[in-house]
């Protein structure tokens, strides 16, 4: 067993065995690491404020906006095959066909990715992930978390994240010269919507009394929404919108 492998078991056993220890977790706040997470939290903040924030308005100023465009139609391209596994995981197989056949259709007629033609042709995307496959298996939220560059999560969520990532072909089979690309092509997109969000997320970070609570609160309402099924694709985009109204 490879080292991928021996710690995606490890944390799942870790993961699974602390969901279960919230055994409500849609009637309140389980925050039993506050501590730790405020500061992570604050760590976060600080590396927004002094890096990530003033680098994605720089993003967005200078690079052409069809090469940012052509980006994320790969990166978002080369997401759907794990997307498919977990809606048939899901046992949304309607979803999986669907996913399915706007992957290759972007991959044939887009140009590998490129381009975006299924979305033209009705294939929109249908996002979602691990961390929603376990919610169907009945796993719990777990304790909320706060993920050092990534933010408010859950065990859940988190555990959720890692298999994402590592069951993903594109990081985890392909050269490793290709997989660190593809992670740094990801990681332009997450800059790019930290500047296409920014005035929400600058409310919350910057002009909450609280912003660690108020990124808490923020989270765990998106996430509770989504498991009573009460969020599409285009609220997805943004969690905050709702506490800032």
């Amino acid at each position: 067993m490879g080292w991928k492998s021996r710690s995606l078991a490890a944390c799942a056993v870790l993961g699974l065995a602390g969901c279960a220890a919230n055994p409500d977790p849609t009637s309140t706040v389980f925050d039993p690491f506050e501590e730790q997470n405020r500061a992570t939290h604050n760590a976060n903040v600080s590396l927004d404020r002094n890096v990530v924030r003033p680098f994605s308005k720089g993003y967005v100023t200078y690079v052409p906006e069809i090469f940012r465009i052509f980006l994320r139609n790969v990166i978002t391209n080369l997401e759907q095959p794990a997307i498919a596994v977990n809606h048939v995981l899901q046992g949304e197989f309607e979803d999986a066909g669907h996913t399915v056949a706007r992957f290759s259709f972007n991959t044939v007629l887009g140009l590998g990715g490129l381009l975006d033609p299924a979305t033209d042709f009705q294939f929109e995307e249908r996002r979602t992930g691990f961390g929603e496959t376990l919610e169907d298996f009945g796993v719990n939220e777990g304790p909320y978390v706060v993920l050092p560059f990534l933010g408010p999560s859950t065990e859940r969520e988190a555990l959720g994240r890692f298999v994402d990532f590592f069951s993903n072909p594109y990081t985890s089979i392909v050269p490793t010269t290709v997989s660190n690309y593809i992670i740094v092509g990801t990681g332009l997109t997450l800059v790019e919507d930290r500047q296409t969000f920014g005035s929400t997320i600058d409310s919350v970070f910057y002009d909450s009394e609280d912003s660690y609570i108020a990124a808490r609160t923020a989270y765990l309402q998106f996430l509770r929404a989504r498991a009573e099924g009460e969020t599409t694709i285009e609220n997805l985009e943004d969690p905050y919108a709702d506490l800032l109204e």
